[in-house]
């Protein structure tokens, strides 16, 4: 009898460490395609068991690249780090010939774009962060996505109280290369087979900095979760909230 070989999905991860949701996230979409009869591998620079979340995921198939430490700070020479691993990523890719690989960072999606244009690669992008989110990403202040700063800074509380509108100091060479990275992260997220979010603001926000359309996805419990009724005491004590 003739047997079908599995068809491969990788994940691309900048960083795989400690506990987060983006880590939760990561592993609940691995453990979920390989239910579906996939072979997923995880490709990550940086990773510690902690992400496993004390062993409730495995780290099979989890390819480690070992990458120095770089301060965000120094935008010229993580970049150069990362660019030095292409040849190494493509070489993996090209080994395991994967039907899709999935990012859920801007940076990882522009690793996947540059890819891309060496061996046919198709990618999708769930966008698990805008770059308004994170204070020190510099990325909202080059030219390609300023011009829409100041609007989607005051469409959120959140984004007034963290994100300044005047961009820090930076040298040149940092500055520059804050450019460049943030044009191929504008086309990487234009080129993406499919783009995802999680609310409607994100996907207003992508519309905006990317010309791009994007896909909310939702998760939810059954419904008949609200037939249902807790003792707010017991939860307390079982999971040790303060009371």
């Amino acid at each position: 009898m003739k047997t079908t070989e599995k068809k491969t999905i990788i994940w691309l991860a900048s960083y795989l460490k400690g506990i987060g949701g983006g880590q939760k996230l990561l592993f609940e979409g691995v453990e979920y395609f390989r239910n579906q009869g996939y072979r997923v591998v995880v490709i990550t620079w940086h990773f510690d068991k902690l992400a496993l979340f004390n062993d409730t995921y495995t780290d099979d198939d989890i390819i480690v690249l070992n990458e120095p430490i770089i301060s965000k700070k120094h935008i010229f020479r993580r970049a150069l780090n990362r660019l030095k691993s292409l040849w190494q990523v493509k070489k993996i890719i090209q080994n395991l010939r994967p039907c899709m690989v999935f990012t859920q960072s801007e940076y990882d999606v522009a690793i996947a774009y540059l890819l891309s244009i060496f061996t046919p690669l198709p990618y999708c992008f769930l966008i698990f962060g805008q770059m308004f989110q994170y204070p020190d990403d510099m990325a909202k202040y080059a030219f390609v996505f300023r011009k829409h700063l100041k609007t989607i800074v005051h469409s959120q509380e959140g984004y007034k109280n963290t994100t300044p509108l005047k961009r820090p100091k930076m040298n040149w060479v940092d500055w520059c290369s804050n450019e460049i990275i943030c044009l191929i992260r504008y086309f990487a997220v234009q080129n993406a087979q499919a783009r995802f979010v999680f609310s409607k603001s994100q996907q207003w926000e992508t519309k905006l900095l990317f010309k791009q359309d994007a896909t909310i996805l939702k998760g939810a419990f059954s419904e008949n979760i609200f037939n249902q009724s807790f003792d707010n005491e017991y939860i307390k004590e079982k999971y040790g909230l303060p009371k």
